[in-house]
Order: C-alpha cells, then structure tokens, then sequence
C-alpha cells in the first residue's frame, strides 16, 4: 500500500529502499514548507503503524555538472 502511495502522489518524484539509519529515501518538491509538512504528516497519518519517526533536509538549489568532459568525445 505505502509504495502505491509513493508511486502515484505527484509531489513525490523518487523513492527507495535503504540501507542504515532509514527504512525509505524519498524525494519530494513542493511549492512551500507548509505542502512539505502536509505531505510528511499525510503519510503519518496514512502510515502510522509503519512510520514511527522521520528526517528531512531540505534544499533549495541544485547544481548540475557533467561528469564526462565534452572535449573526449571529440578525440
């Protein structure tokens, strides 16, 4: 049921199993704060005999840089 949820909700563009200190990696954009936290309370509520706590980091910008340098792929 969880990865119905994860796959079919808009807001979340990614998620995964993983190994350590999380169960879950997931991925989410969201206009705002306030949809971030509805989102994480949803899922909460949704789920709360599987979701006991939870972490966020949040990130604002991302950089983009290509790994291969475009120069070797003209030699």
């Amino acid at each position: 049921m969880i990865e119905e949820f994860l796959r079919s909700h808009p807001s979340i563009i990614r998620s995964a199993k993983a190994l350590g200190g999380w169960d879950i990696i997931m991925y989410l954009v969201t206009d705002n704060h306030k949809k971030f936290h509805e989102l994480a309370f949803e899922l909460k509520r949704l789920f709360s005999d599987h979701v006991q706590s939870y972490d966020s980091w949040f990130a604002y910008k991302e950089h983009f840089y290509k790994p291969f340098p475009k120069i070797l792929l003209d030699k």
